[in-house]
C-alpha cells in the first residue's frame, strides 16, 4: 500500500498516471493506513425488521412483476433492500424478527437489489 501527499492524477495514454511535484511526497506502507479486512461484500446478514407490501407492475418488456421493499437490521444499522420478482414470494414465508442471509445482491445507485441472481435463505 502507498500514500501519495499532495499529488494528483491525469489520464495519459489510456491510463491513469498519478503526479507528485516539487511538494509532494509518497509513503510506502503507512503506518496510519487502514487495515485491510478481507470479507465476502456480496453477503448481507441481517434480521428482518420490516416488510412493505408487495406492488405489481409491468416491466419494460410488457410482463406483470413484483417488487417489495423489506428492512432489515445489520449490526446497528437499518438497511432497505428492494427485493424483485420471485423473492418477493420468498419473503411472504419469512416472518419479521427472523435472521436471514442474502447472497449475490447488488447495489444500484446505493441501494441494494434482490433479483433472480440473488439468493435468500433463513439462518438455522
Amino acid at each position: 500500500m502507498v500514500k501519495v501527499v499532495n499529488g494528483y492524477t491525469k489520464r495519459r495514454n489510456n491510463e491513469i498516471e498519478i503526479n507528485v511535484g516539487k511538494w509532494g511526497s509518497i509513503e510506502i506502507e503507512p503506518e496510519d493506513a487502514p487495515k485491510i479486512v478481507e470479507k465476502d461484500e456480496n453477503l448481507i446478514e441481517g434480521t428482518l425488521i420490516k416488510k412493505e407490501p408487495t406492488r405489481a407492475f409491468f416491466n419494460d418488456d410488457g410482463e406483470f412483476d413484483f417488487v417489495r421493499d423489506i428492512w432489515l437490521k445489520i449490526s446497528e444499522e437499518t438497511k432497505k433492500i428492494t427485493v424483485w420478482g420471485e423473492h418477493t414470494k420468498t419473503i411472504q414465508s419469512i416472518n419479521v424478527g427472523e435472521t436471514i442471509l442474502i447472497r449475490d445482491f447488488y447495489k444500484k445507485n446505493g441501494d441494494i437489489h434482490v433479483n433472480s441472481h440473488s439468493t435468500i435463505t433463513t439462518k438455522s
